[in-house]
């Protein structure tokens, strides 16, 4: 095990202003705010000490991204676009004071954007729909005019225009090397099920099998009660003949 320290790039204030906070820009990459905070009104109508805090990134150096330049010492919100919004065109009854503003720093907007991902990826409930709009707008300053594009659903569409533009790049590791989608995929597989199973027969799972495990009772001092499982390892086989 590697232990190292992870937090030299991160600043934390404690009283951060509201109002400064509430001119910061967002991160380019950002998922259509706008759309989020109709969603997001009820929850935020309740102020939380949990809401107060908020996550931010400074470019360390001059970045330039499809033209466009961000220089050294920007800031962006990466996690609060929304908060942001609703406190300053929603008219609020209860407003924050101020702030605990936790700041990264970074040198490019590669690394800005893998920090943004660590709070509005899909883990986080952002989709890669959401994405795709966020990298439209942000980056590029396209405002998409169908409601198709503006929800990012051209997923498909990418995949295989990528598909035949970098043919021995894209998904070269992947099955979409070989389908332009999860249904040709399934169609193929459907089709085809017997002959890839017999390519690898088995007659038993690769897991640790779980026989007559040993079960040890537990009582908590809450009056619960949970049991531990214990299981016999096995070595995986991970031989394909």
């Amino acid at each position: 095990m590697i232990i190292k320290d992870y937090t030299v790039n991160i600043t934390v204030n404690k009283d951060y202003p509201l109002q400064k906070f509430l001119l910061l820009p967002e991160v380019p990459c950002q998922r259509n705010t706008e759309a989020r905070l109709a969603k997001a009104k009820k929850h935020l109508k309740k102020l939380r000490p949990e809401q107060c805090v908020v996550h931010l990134v400074r470019l360390t150096k001059d970045c330039e991204v499809a033209g466009k330049i961000y220089p050294e010492g920007m800031v962006f919100v990466i996690d609060g676009n929304t908060r942001s919004m609703y406190w300053d065109t929603c008219d609020p009854d209860v407003l924050p004071e101020k702030l605990v503003a936790i700041t990264y720093e970074y040198e490019d907007l590669d690394q800005i954007k893998a920090a943004y991902d660590c709070f509005d990826s899909a883990e986080a409930t952002e989709k890669n729909q959401q994405k795709i709009y966020g990298i439209l707008t942000g980056f590029y300053d396209y405002s998409p005019k169908s409601d198709k594009l503006a929800a990012g659903q051209i997923l498909s569409g990418m995949n295989k225009a990528c598909n035949f533009i970098k043919q021995t790049e894209w998904n070269k590791n992947s099955f979409y090397k070989y389908f332009c989608s999860n249904g040709c995929y399934n169609d193929f597989a459907n089709a085809n099920i017997e002959r890839i199973v017999a390519l690898a027969p088995r007659t038993e799972p690769l897991e640790t099998p779980i026989n007559d495990p040993k079960k040890t009772k537990h009582e908590t001092g809450y009056n619960r009660t949970y049991y531990d499982n214990i299981i016999t390892e096995k070595e995986v086989d991970n031989t394909t003949e």
